[in-house]
């Protein structure tokens, strides 16, 4: 599979690269991820990972009309512009009552969108 190809419902993606991602979040639960990368797009919800070597994170990001997506240099994006295998850096704010890593994205930046 390349990236530009989409992935199926139980295809799970490896990328052959894996920036090294950080992660902030405040006390009040807003979140900045940088260079996480996507391995799936479902609706309005991005599944992405964020590694450090070896290791990974999993992230559920989800999309609202209040989302701001932007590309690498400032232009307006769209969420069926992002594909498996980009990588974003994402601000948002913690989902409410999840068990595992999840945003509501307020601003996401994908760096493989230049134009």
């Amino acid at each position: 599979m390349t990236w530009g190809q989409a992935a199926s419902a139980s295809a799970v993606v490896v990328p052959t690269y894996k920036p090294s991602a950080t992660i902030s979040v405040t006390e009040k639960g807003e979140v900045v991820v940088k260079n996480a990368v996507v391995f799936m797009v479902s609706g309005k919800a991005i599944f992405a990972r964020t590694y450090w070597g070896d290791s990974y994170m999993r992230w559920t990001v989800r999309v609202s009309d209040k989302t701001n997506l932007i590309k690498r240099f400032g232009g307006t994006s769209q969420l069926s512009d992002i594909k498996v295998g980009h990588i974003l850096n994402v601000e948002g704010v913690l989902t409410l009552g999840a068990d595992s890593m999840s945003i509501e994205a307020t601003s996401i930046r994908d760096l493989n969108l230049e134009i």
